[in-house]
């Protein structure tokens, strides 16, 4: 039997085919609209999309694979190579595939992890209230500095810090949402979400180390899972963030693989 089977990947099936796919094209939306609302170059063909902002940071260089690699030899693999060009200082990008991935290492390339996704039907919530927090969505330029200074330091992303991660297009993405939870006037988390026709792509989300263990960060992930309350929310999850995602009703689905990668210039 020489004819292909359907597994849920590629132009053949929609890209509603399974939740684990409608994701992957979800978050390449995503990578699309922030690299060209930050002034990044950006690919997108039927296998993969990409944005490269060359810095020193991998998740601002990332390439999302729209279909399986299940050969360390796909041409796929070498596309998105060439995509992420040259530089003067040879920085990492990101390969951030729904599916398993054999080892790249013979590229040169180094696992990062396999982080869960994670997906909440959309039902009742029990939203906290931490004594003293603001939460104020971010509509001018003011409050996407301070959300770009809190994410950095949160984190936190040594790479990136005193600098300004995130321009001011980002305050038009169309469906794109930001939140930042204050104390005081002390900005002290951050939250954002990517509504699509499917779901809400939870993303974003940092506490400053003085406002853990009160409930800020959960506070604020909720701002983003409800942002379209009809929908189901799914997010990517962290060692730290789990258990609480996990306490708001969110089920892991599957784990991803990233990898790494380097670009030509530092494999020579």
């Amino acid at each position: 039997m020489n004819e292909a089977l359907p597994d849920g990947w590629g132009a053949s099936s929609p890209r509603h085919d399974t939740l684990t796919r409608d994701y992957a094209e979800g978050y390449g939306d995503l990578l699309e609209a922030l690299g060209q609302a930050n002034g990044a170059s950006t690919s997108r063909t039927e296998e993969f999309v990409a944005f490269d902002s060359h810095v020193s940071f991998p998740f601002m260089n990332c390439a999302v694979p729209l279909r399986p690699i299940v050969d360390a030899a796909d041409p796929l693999l070498d596309e998105i190579t060439a995509f992420f060009a040259p530089d003067n200082d040879d920085t990492p990008f990101l390969l951030y595939a729904l599916t398993p991935v054999p080892s790249l290492a013979d590229r040169g390339w180094t696992l990062m992890g396999h982080p869960p996704l994670m997906l909440r039907p959309a039902g009742p919530a029990d939203v906290p209230e931490p004594a003293g927090l603001q939460i104020v969505e971010v509509t001018t330029p003011d409050l996407l500095a301070a959300f770009d200074t809190t994410m950095v330091e949160a984190y936190p992303v040594p790479e990136l810090q005193g600098r300004r991660t995130f321009g001011d297009g980002l305050l038009g993405i169309e469906n794109w949402h930001m939140w930042v939870g204050q104390v005081d006037g002390e900005t002290v988390g951050t939250a954002a979400g990517w509504v699509t026709d499917a779901h809400v792509d939870v993303e974003w989300i940092s506490t400053m180390p003085s406002a853990r263990g009160k409930r800020v960060g959960e506070a604020l992930t909720w701002a983003a899972t409800l942002v379209a309350p009809d929908k189901p929310a799914m997010l990517i999850a962290s060692d730290l963030g789990q258990p609480v995602y996990e306490r708001m009703g969110y089920l892991r689905l599957s784990r991803l693989t990233l990898w790494i990668g380097r670009r030509d210039s530092a494999r020579k």
